[in-house]
């Protein structure tokens, strides 16, 4: 309708035919009686579309507009020739439209290729938002289609007028990176992850790796609208449809449903249906007006010449980032620099603060590191008051949180070795019931770096593997370990295979120990227990996201150097970098070119002219890799003789070699005092690297004999080790007089023997004997406790020991009561399954009982054959109830080791079977396990920390995995 000047009708009849309203018949539409002029021959064109469409709102039928200097009345057909259209535009019919064009009526538009979305973004990108399914090169170019009037100056077209899409930011305007860097993780939501944080995730891959939904920004674009292409430069170009429903109700003619959002008639439903706008610059707004900050008359042409600008997104200057584009890496979640700050240089931005009290900074590998004194470290992810596992500002814990793949890696300067571990990162407070832990540990007296996972999310889900060469104190060492989902499955016949890698200085150094904590993962042990899954609500069927973190707090640290109560790092760590996928053998290849080769370990058994020397990398005798290793190659200082190196055995590019001495080892001032060291520029790696000439001490072998180890400690008075009967297990003694030439005298309070380089032997699970002739002294009357440890398999954590034992508590020892000057042989074991009660528990000998056919207590001043078995699959019992998988003979030899005095003859079973000295929590059970450990054990304590010396003659002590 309208004036002369309007637009012609297209009314060709095969067109006609063909069109979407061809199978109406003219009269249908038209009354061809009517009065000439008078319009009747043509019914109003909004009551003949409202008499099968319904009544639209549509944009005011009926109202008067300006165009191009011409004046139009609104209807129907302005944008829907009947006599053209060939249908609604649907995905399997794309070749169909309902609209035609305002300055084009007589053409059908978006029925074809030129006039889809897809040709209008040209270099941009149309995504096909949440609740539509036509692509973008199926929905019609609705831009060119509703610019033929919305581009109109505002001065013809009102308020709806001067919509310049081609420089509009949801238009053709590049995109790019929201905010920089802000000041992010420091605000509320950061952390939110994608598909964690009420997602609705329907695969594992929605869910790990782990990656933050802003893509290291406060603010970010919501699916559809990828972020990661966003910040990049991608150009989301929008349809006027994908927000608009041209016959809405609503003046601003807005969907209810845009993007899969539901807008309610605020801005902040619309916006937040693309834009998650939550940050520091929307703090504290209720509604994120799009008029109040978005629509500056001073930067908005749209807003010229009014009082109160329109309210509409559209023309609003691009001012919402810092113009710079950037791509985002995943892979890399965390990296540490510590150039006397600890910002994170990944994309991830997740940066940290000093956790319990301030370190320091210090000359690092490259740059600055951090100092630590073992009592404090670096939490990551957070630099404010917060912490990484507050929910409402932070939440950044969980892109720590690892579960298929990851890589940790680090350069580390420890700068003693007095404890046993030392912590380099810790995720959840170590790995008992989740997480991970890369740390140092003493393996066979040397720090080795060791990665251990847990698996199951319990206590016995721990595995672990760590380096077959050791990490030298007061030296730069680059450590690396690895998960991969798809590695192999331990292989107890190769210690170096499975799932867990290990590196040093840029080499493949893996081993693993067969049974225990430091274990390879096994069959189905193909994932890292994340320490949030405990907080899922419900059994896993029944979970909004049965594969990530569902909203419930779940604390969950990551830190550098530990927590300040555990295993605090001493020394000093840089370059810290924590990886979601597992980096190949090449990735390291750099740490290896910056590495020299050193001597890893000599060592060496009494009786032997051999050394055993391995190297940290393969070494030659000449730069370009060529040539075996000679006795030139090596300076050896020989304490107490002359001994030279007159043979080695080497294969060039091997790590280790064989030295054949002039002499034999001997039990004076050799091992633990010679040194051994390369020769001045004689040893290459592959590099060309020279190894300095740092020398080692010649230790102990640690091999470990297979069946009995027995210790007859009958060494020599003063000497300062002693071995077993094999040679190859050598413990160094501590305290003065602790030999007396015939047996081993423990005075009570600090004589022991600790064997801390044969971290394999006396470790079992399942079966062992330990035997042994002793003499306890000290309680000949005594009332009170009485803790006499003959033997202990300590560990990170120990897993048992043998002990002269007795214990006066009435509240926890209420059923033991032995007579005085009277106490019991115990074994302590630490089970796989506590069942509920204690993890330690003990196995007694009957001590209470005068009655009981088992009542035979130690006594102060006797000699005693003690035998001690452990078998889990001791007979009788019935599973999953109290029972005594173990027994405790005992033999009195009386005060002279002969029979004078002895109270019984010949070995007795004195086991409390039915454990009626315990309590409920301390029994054991049928088929329980000992939970396998690596580490020192010691003869005459458990710990120096916890004292529990041996007060008397240990005359020997054997040990079999076998039950004898």
């Amino acid at each position: 309708g309208g004036a002369a000047s309007s637009p012609e009708f297209y009314t060709d009849y095969t067109g006609f035919e063909n069109a979407a309203h061809g199978r109406f018949k003219c009269t249908d539409c038209h009354d061809p009686h009517g009065a000439p002029g008078g319009g009747t021959q043509m019914t109003v064109q909004s009551d003949v579309c409202a008499s099968c469409h319904g009544v639209h709102a549509g944009h005011s039928v009926g109202a008067s507009f300006g165009k191009n200097g011409k004046d139009y009345t609104l209807e129907c057909t302005s944008c829907h020739n009947v006599h053209v259209l060939t249908g609604l535009t649907r995905a399997e019919t794309p070749s169909k439209s309902a609209m035609t064009r305002f300055t084009d009526n007589t053409e059908v538009w978006g029925d074809e290729a030129g006039e889809k979305m897809t040709d209008f973004a040209a270099g941009g990108t149309y995504r096909t938002p949440q609740g539509e399914d036509l692509a973008g090169n199926e929905i019609p170019d609705y831009v060119t289609f509703c610019l033929d009037c919305h581009a109109t100056p505002q001065s013809e077209f009102g308020a709806h007028g001067s919509i310049t899409w081609g420089g509009d930011n949801h238009g053709l305007v590049s995109a790019n990176v929201p905010n920089g860097y802000g000041t992010s993780p420091n605000w509320y939501t950061y952390g939110q992850a994608q598909g964690w944080d009420g997602d609705d995730v329907t695969s594992e891959e929605d869910a790990w790796p782990v990656t933050p939904r802003g893509r290291g920004e406060q603010i970010w674009t919501r699916s559809v609208y990828d972020q990661e292409e966003r910040i990049k430069g991608a150009n989301f170009v929008l349809s006027c449809s994908n927000c608009h429903d041209t016959h809405a109700t609503d003046s601003r003619k807005l969907k209810s449903l845009v993007n899969g959002a539901t807008y309610t008639g605020e801005w902040k439903t619309l916006c937040n249906a693309c834009h998650y706008y939550y940050s520091d610059w929307h703090a504290g707004m209720s509604c994120g007006n799009a008029n109040s900050c978005h629509e500056d008359p001073g930067r908005n042409p749209r807003a010229q010449g009014y009082a109160v600008s329109p309210e509409t997104i559209h023309g609003m200057p691009h001012a919402t980032g810092d113009s710079s584009k950037r791509t985002w890496d995943g892979d890399l979640v965390l990296d540490l620099g510590f150039d006397n700050n600890l910002k994170d240089a990944s994309d991830f931005q997740l940066d940290s603060k000093w956790f319990n009290q301030a370190g320091s900074f210090a000359a690092g590998k490259s740059g600055q590191a951090i100092s630590l004194s073992g009592d404090q470290g670096v939490q990551v992810g957070t630099e404010n008051a917060n912490w990484s596992t507050d929910e409402g500002y932070h939440g950044t814990w969980k892109y720590t949180e690892m579960k298929y793949n990851t890589t940790m890696e680090a350069w580390v300067n420890p700068t003693d070795s007095a404890a046993t571990e030392y912590t380099v990162f810790t995720k959840h407070v170590g790995h008992n019931d989740g997480g991970y832990t890369l740390a140092l540990k003493k393996i066979d007296g040397t720090w080795r770096a060791v990665l251990n996972v847990n698996v199951d999310g319990t206590g016995t889900g721990v595995r672990g593997a760590y380096s077959s060469v050791d990490i030298p104190v007061g030296r730069w060492t680059h450590i690396a370990a690895s998960f991969d989902k798809d590695g192999p499955d331990r292989d107890p016949a190769d210690p170096s295979v499975g799932r867990i890698r290990i590196y040093v200085d840029g080499e493949d150094v893996t081993t693993s120990d067969v049974s225990g904590t430091m274990t390879q993962p096994g069959a189905g042990e193909d994932f890292i227990f994340p320490f949030s899954a405990h907080s899922y609500p419900g059994d896993l069927d029944s979970r909004d996201n049965p594969y990530g973190y569902d909203g419930h707090w779940c604390a969950s640290e990551f830190t550098v150097g530990g927590f300040d109560w555990q295993n605090g790092f001493v020394g000093s760590i840089d370059e810290a970098k924590l990886w979601n996928v597992t980096k190949p053998p090449g990735y390291f290849e750099t740490a290896d070119q910056a590495a020299a080769p050193r001597i890893a370990s000599a060592t060496g058994m009494i009786g032997s002219d051999r050394l055993t020397v391995r190297f940290s990398e393969g070494v030659y005798s000449s730069a370009g890799a060529a040539g075996a290793l000679q006795p030139s190659d090596f300076t050896l200082t020989d304490v107490d003789g002359s001994r030279t190196i007159v043979d080695v055995a080497h294969n060039p590019g091997d790590a280790t070699a064989t030295l054949t001495l002039s002499s034999a080892l001997d039990d004076v001032d050799d091992l633990n005092v010679d040194l051994l060291a390369p020769a001045a520029a004689s040893v290459f790696d592959e590099h060309n690297n020279i190894a300095p000439t740092n020398p080692v001490i010649l230790a102990p072998s640690g091999q470990t004999p297979t069946g009995e180890i027995r210790f007859e400690l009958d060494e020599a008075p003063g000497t300062t080790f002693v071995t077993d009967t094999s040679g190859f297990v050598a413990g160094r003694v501590y305290g003065s007089g602790a030999l007396t030439g015939s047996a081993f005298a423990g005075d009570g309070t600090g004589n022991y023997v600790e064997f801390a380089n044969n971290s394999s032997a006396l470790r079992t699970e399942t079966t062992m004997t330990i035997e042994a002739r002793i003499k306890p002294e000290g309680f000949s009357g005594a009332t009170g406790n009485v803790v006499q440890r003959v033997l202990g398999r300590a560990g990170s954590t120990g897993n048992y020991q043998t002990s002269v034992w007795r214990i006066i508590d009435g509240t926890n020892w209420p059923n033991y009561h032995p007579a005085a000057g009277e106490a019991s042989v115990a074994l302590w074991v630490r089970v796989q399954d506590a069942h509920g009660g204690n993890v330690w528990k003990p196995v007694l000998t009957e001590a209470t009982d005068a009655a009981s056919p088992e009542y035979h207590p130690v006594v102060s001043g006797h000699w005693y054959r003690m035998k001690v078995v452990w078998n889990t699959y001791k007979s009788g019992g019935v599973a999953g109830q109290p029972f005594v998988p173990a027994e405790i003979y005992l033999d009195d030899e009386g005060t002279d080791g002969l029979g004078a005095g002895e109270r019984w003859s010949g070995y007795v079973d004195a086991t409390d079977a039915n454990q009626s000295q315990l309590t409920a929590d301390r029994k054991l059970y049928t088929d329980d396990k000992i939970l396998s450990e690596s580490g020192a054990f010691r003869i005459g304590t458990n710990t120096p920390a916890l004292s529990n010396y041996f007060n008397g003659q240990i005359d020997w002590i054997s040990w079999s995995p076998e039950i004898r």
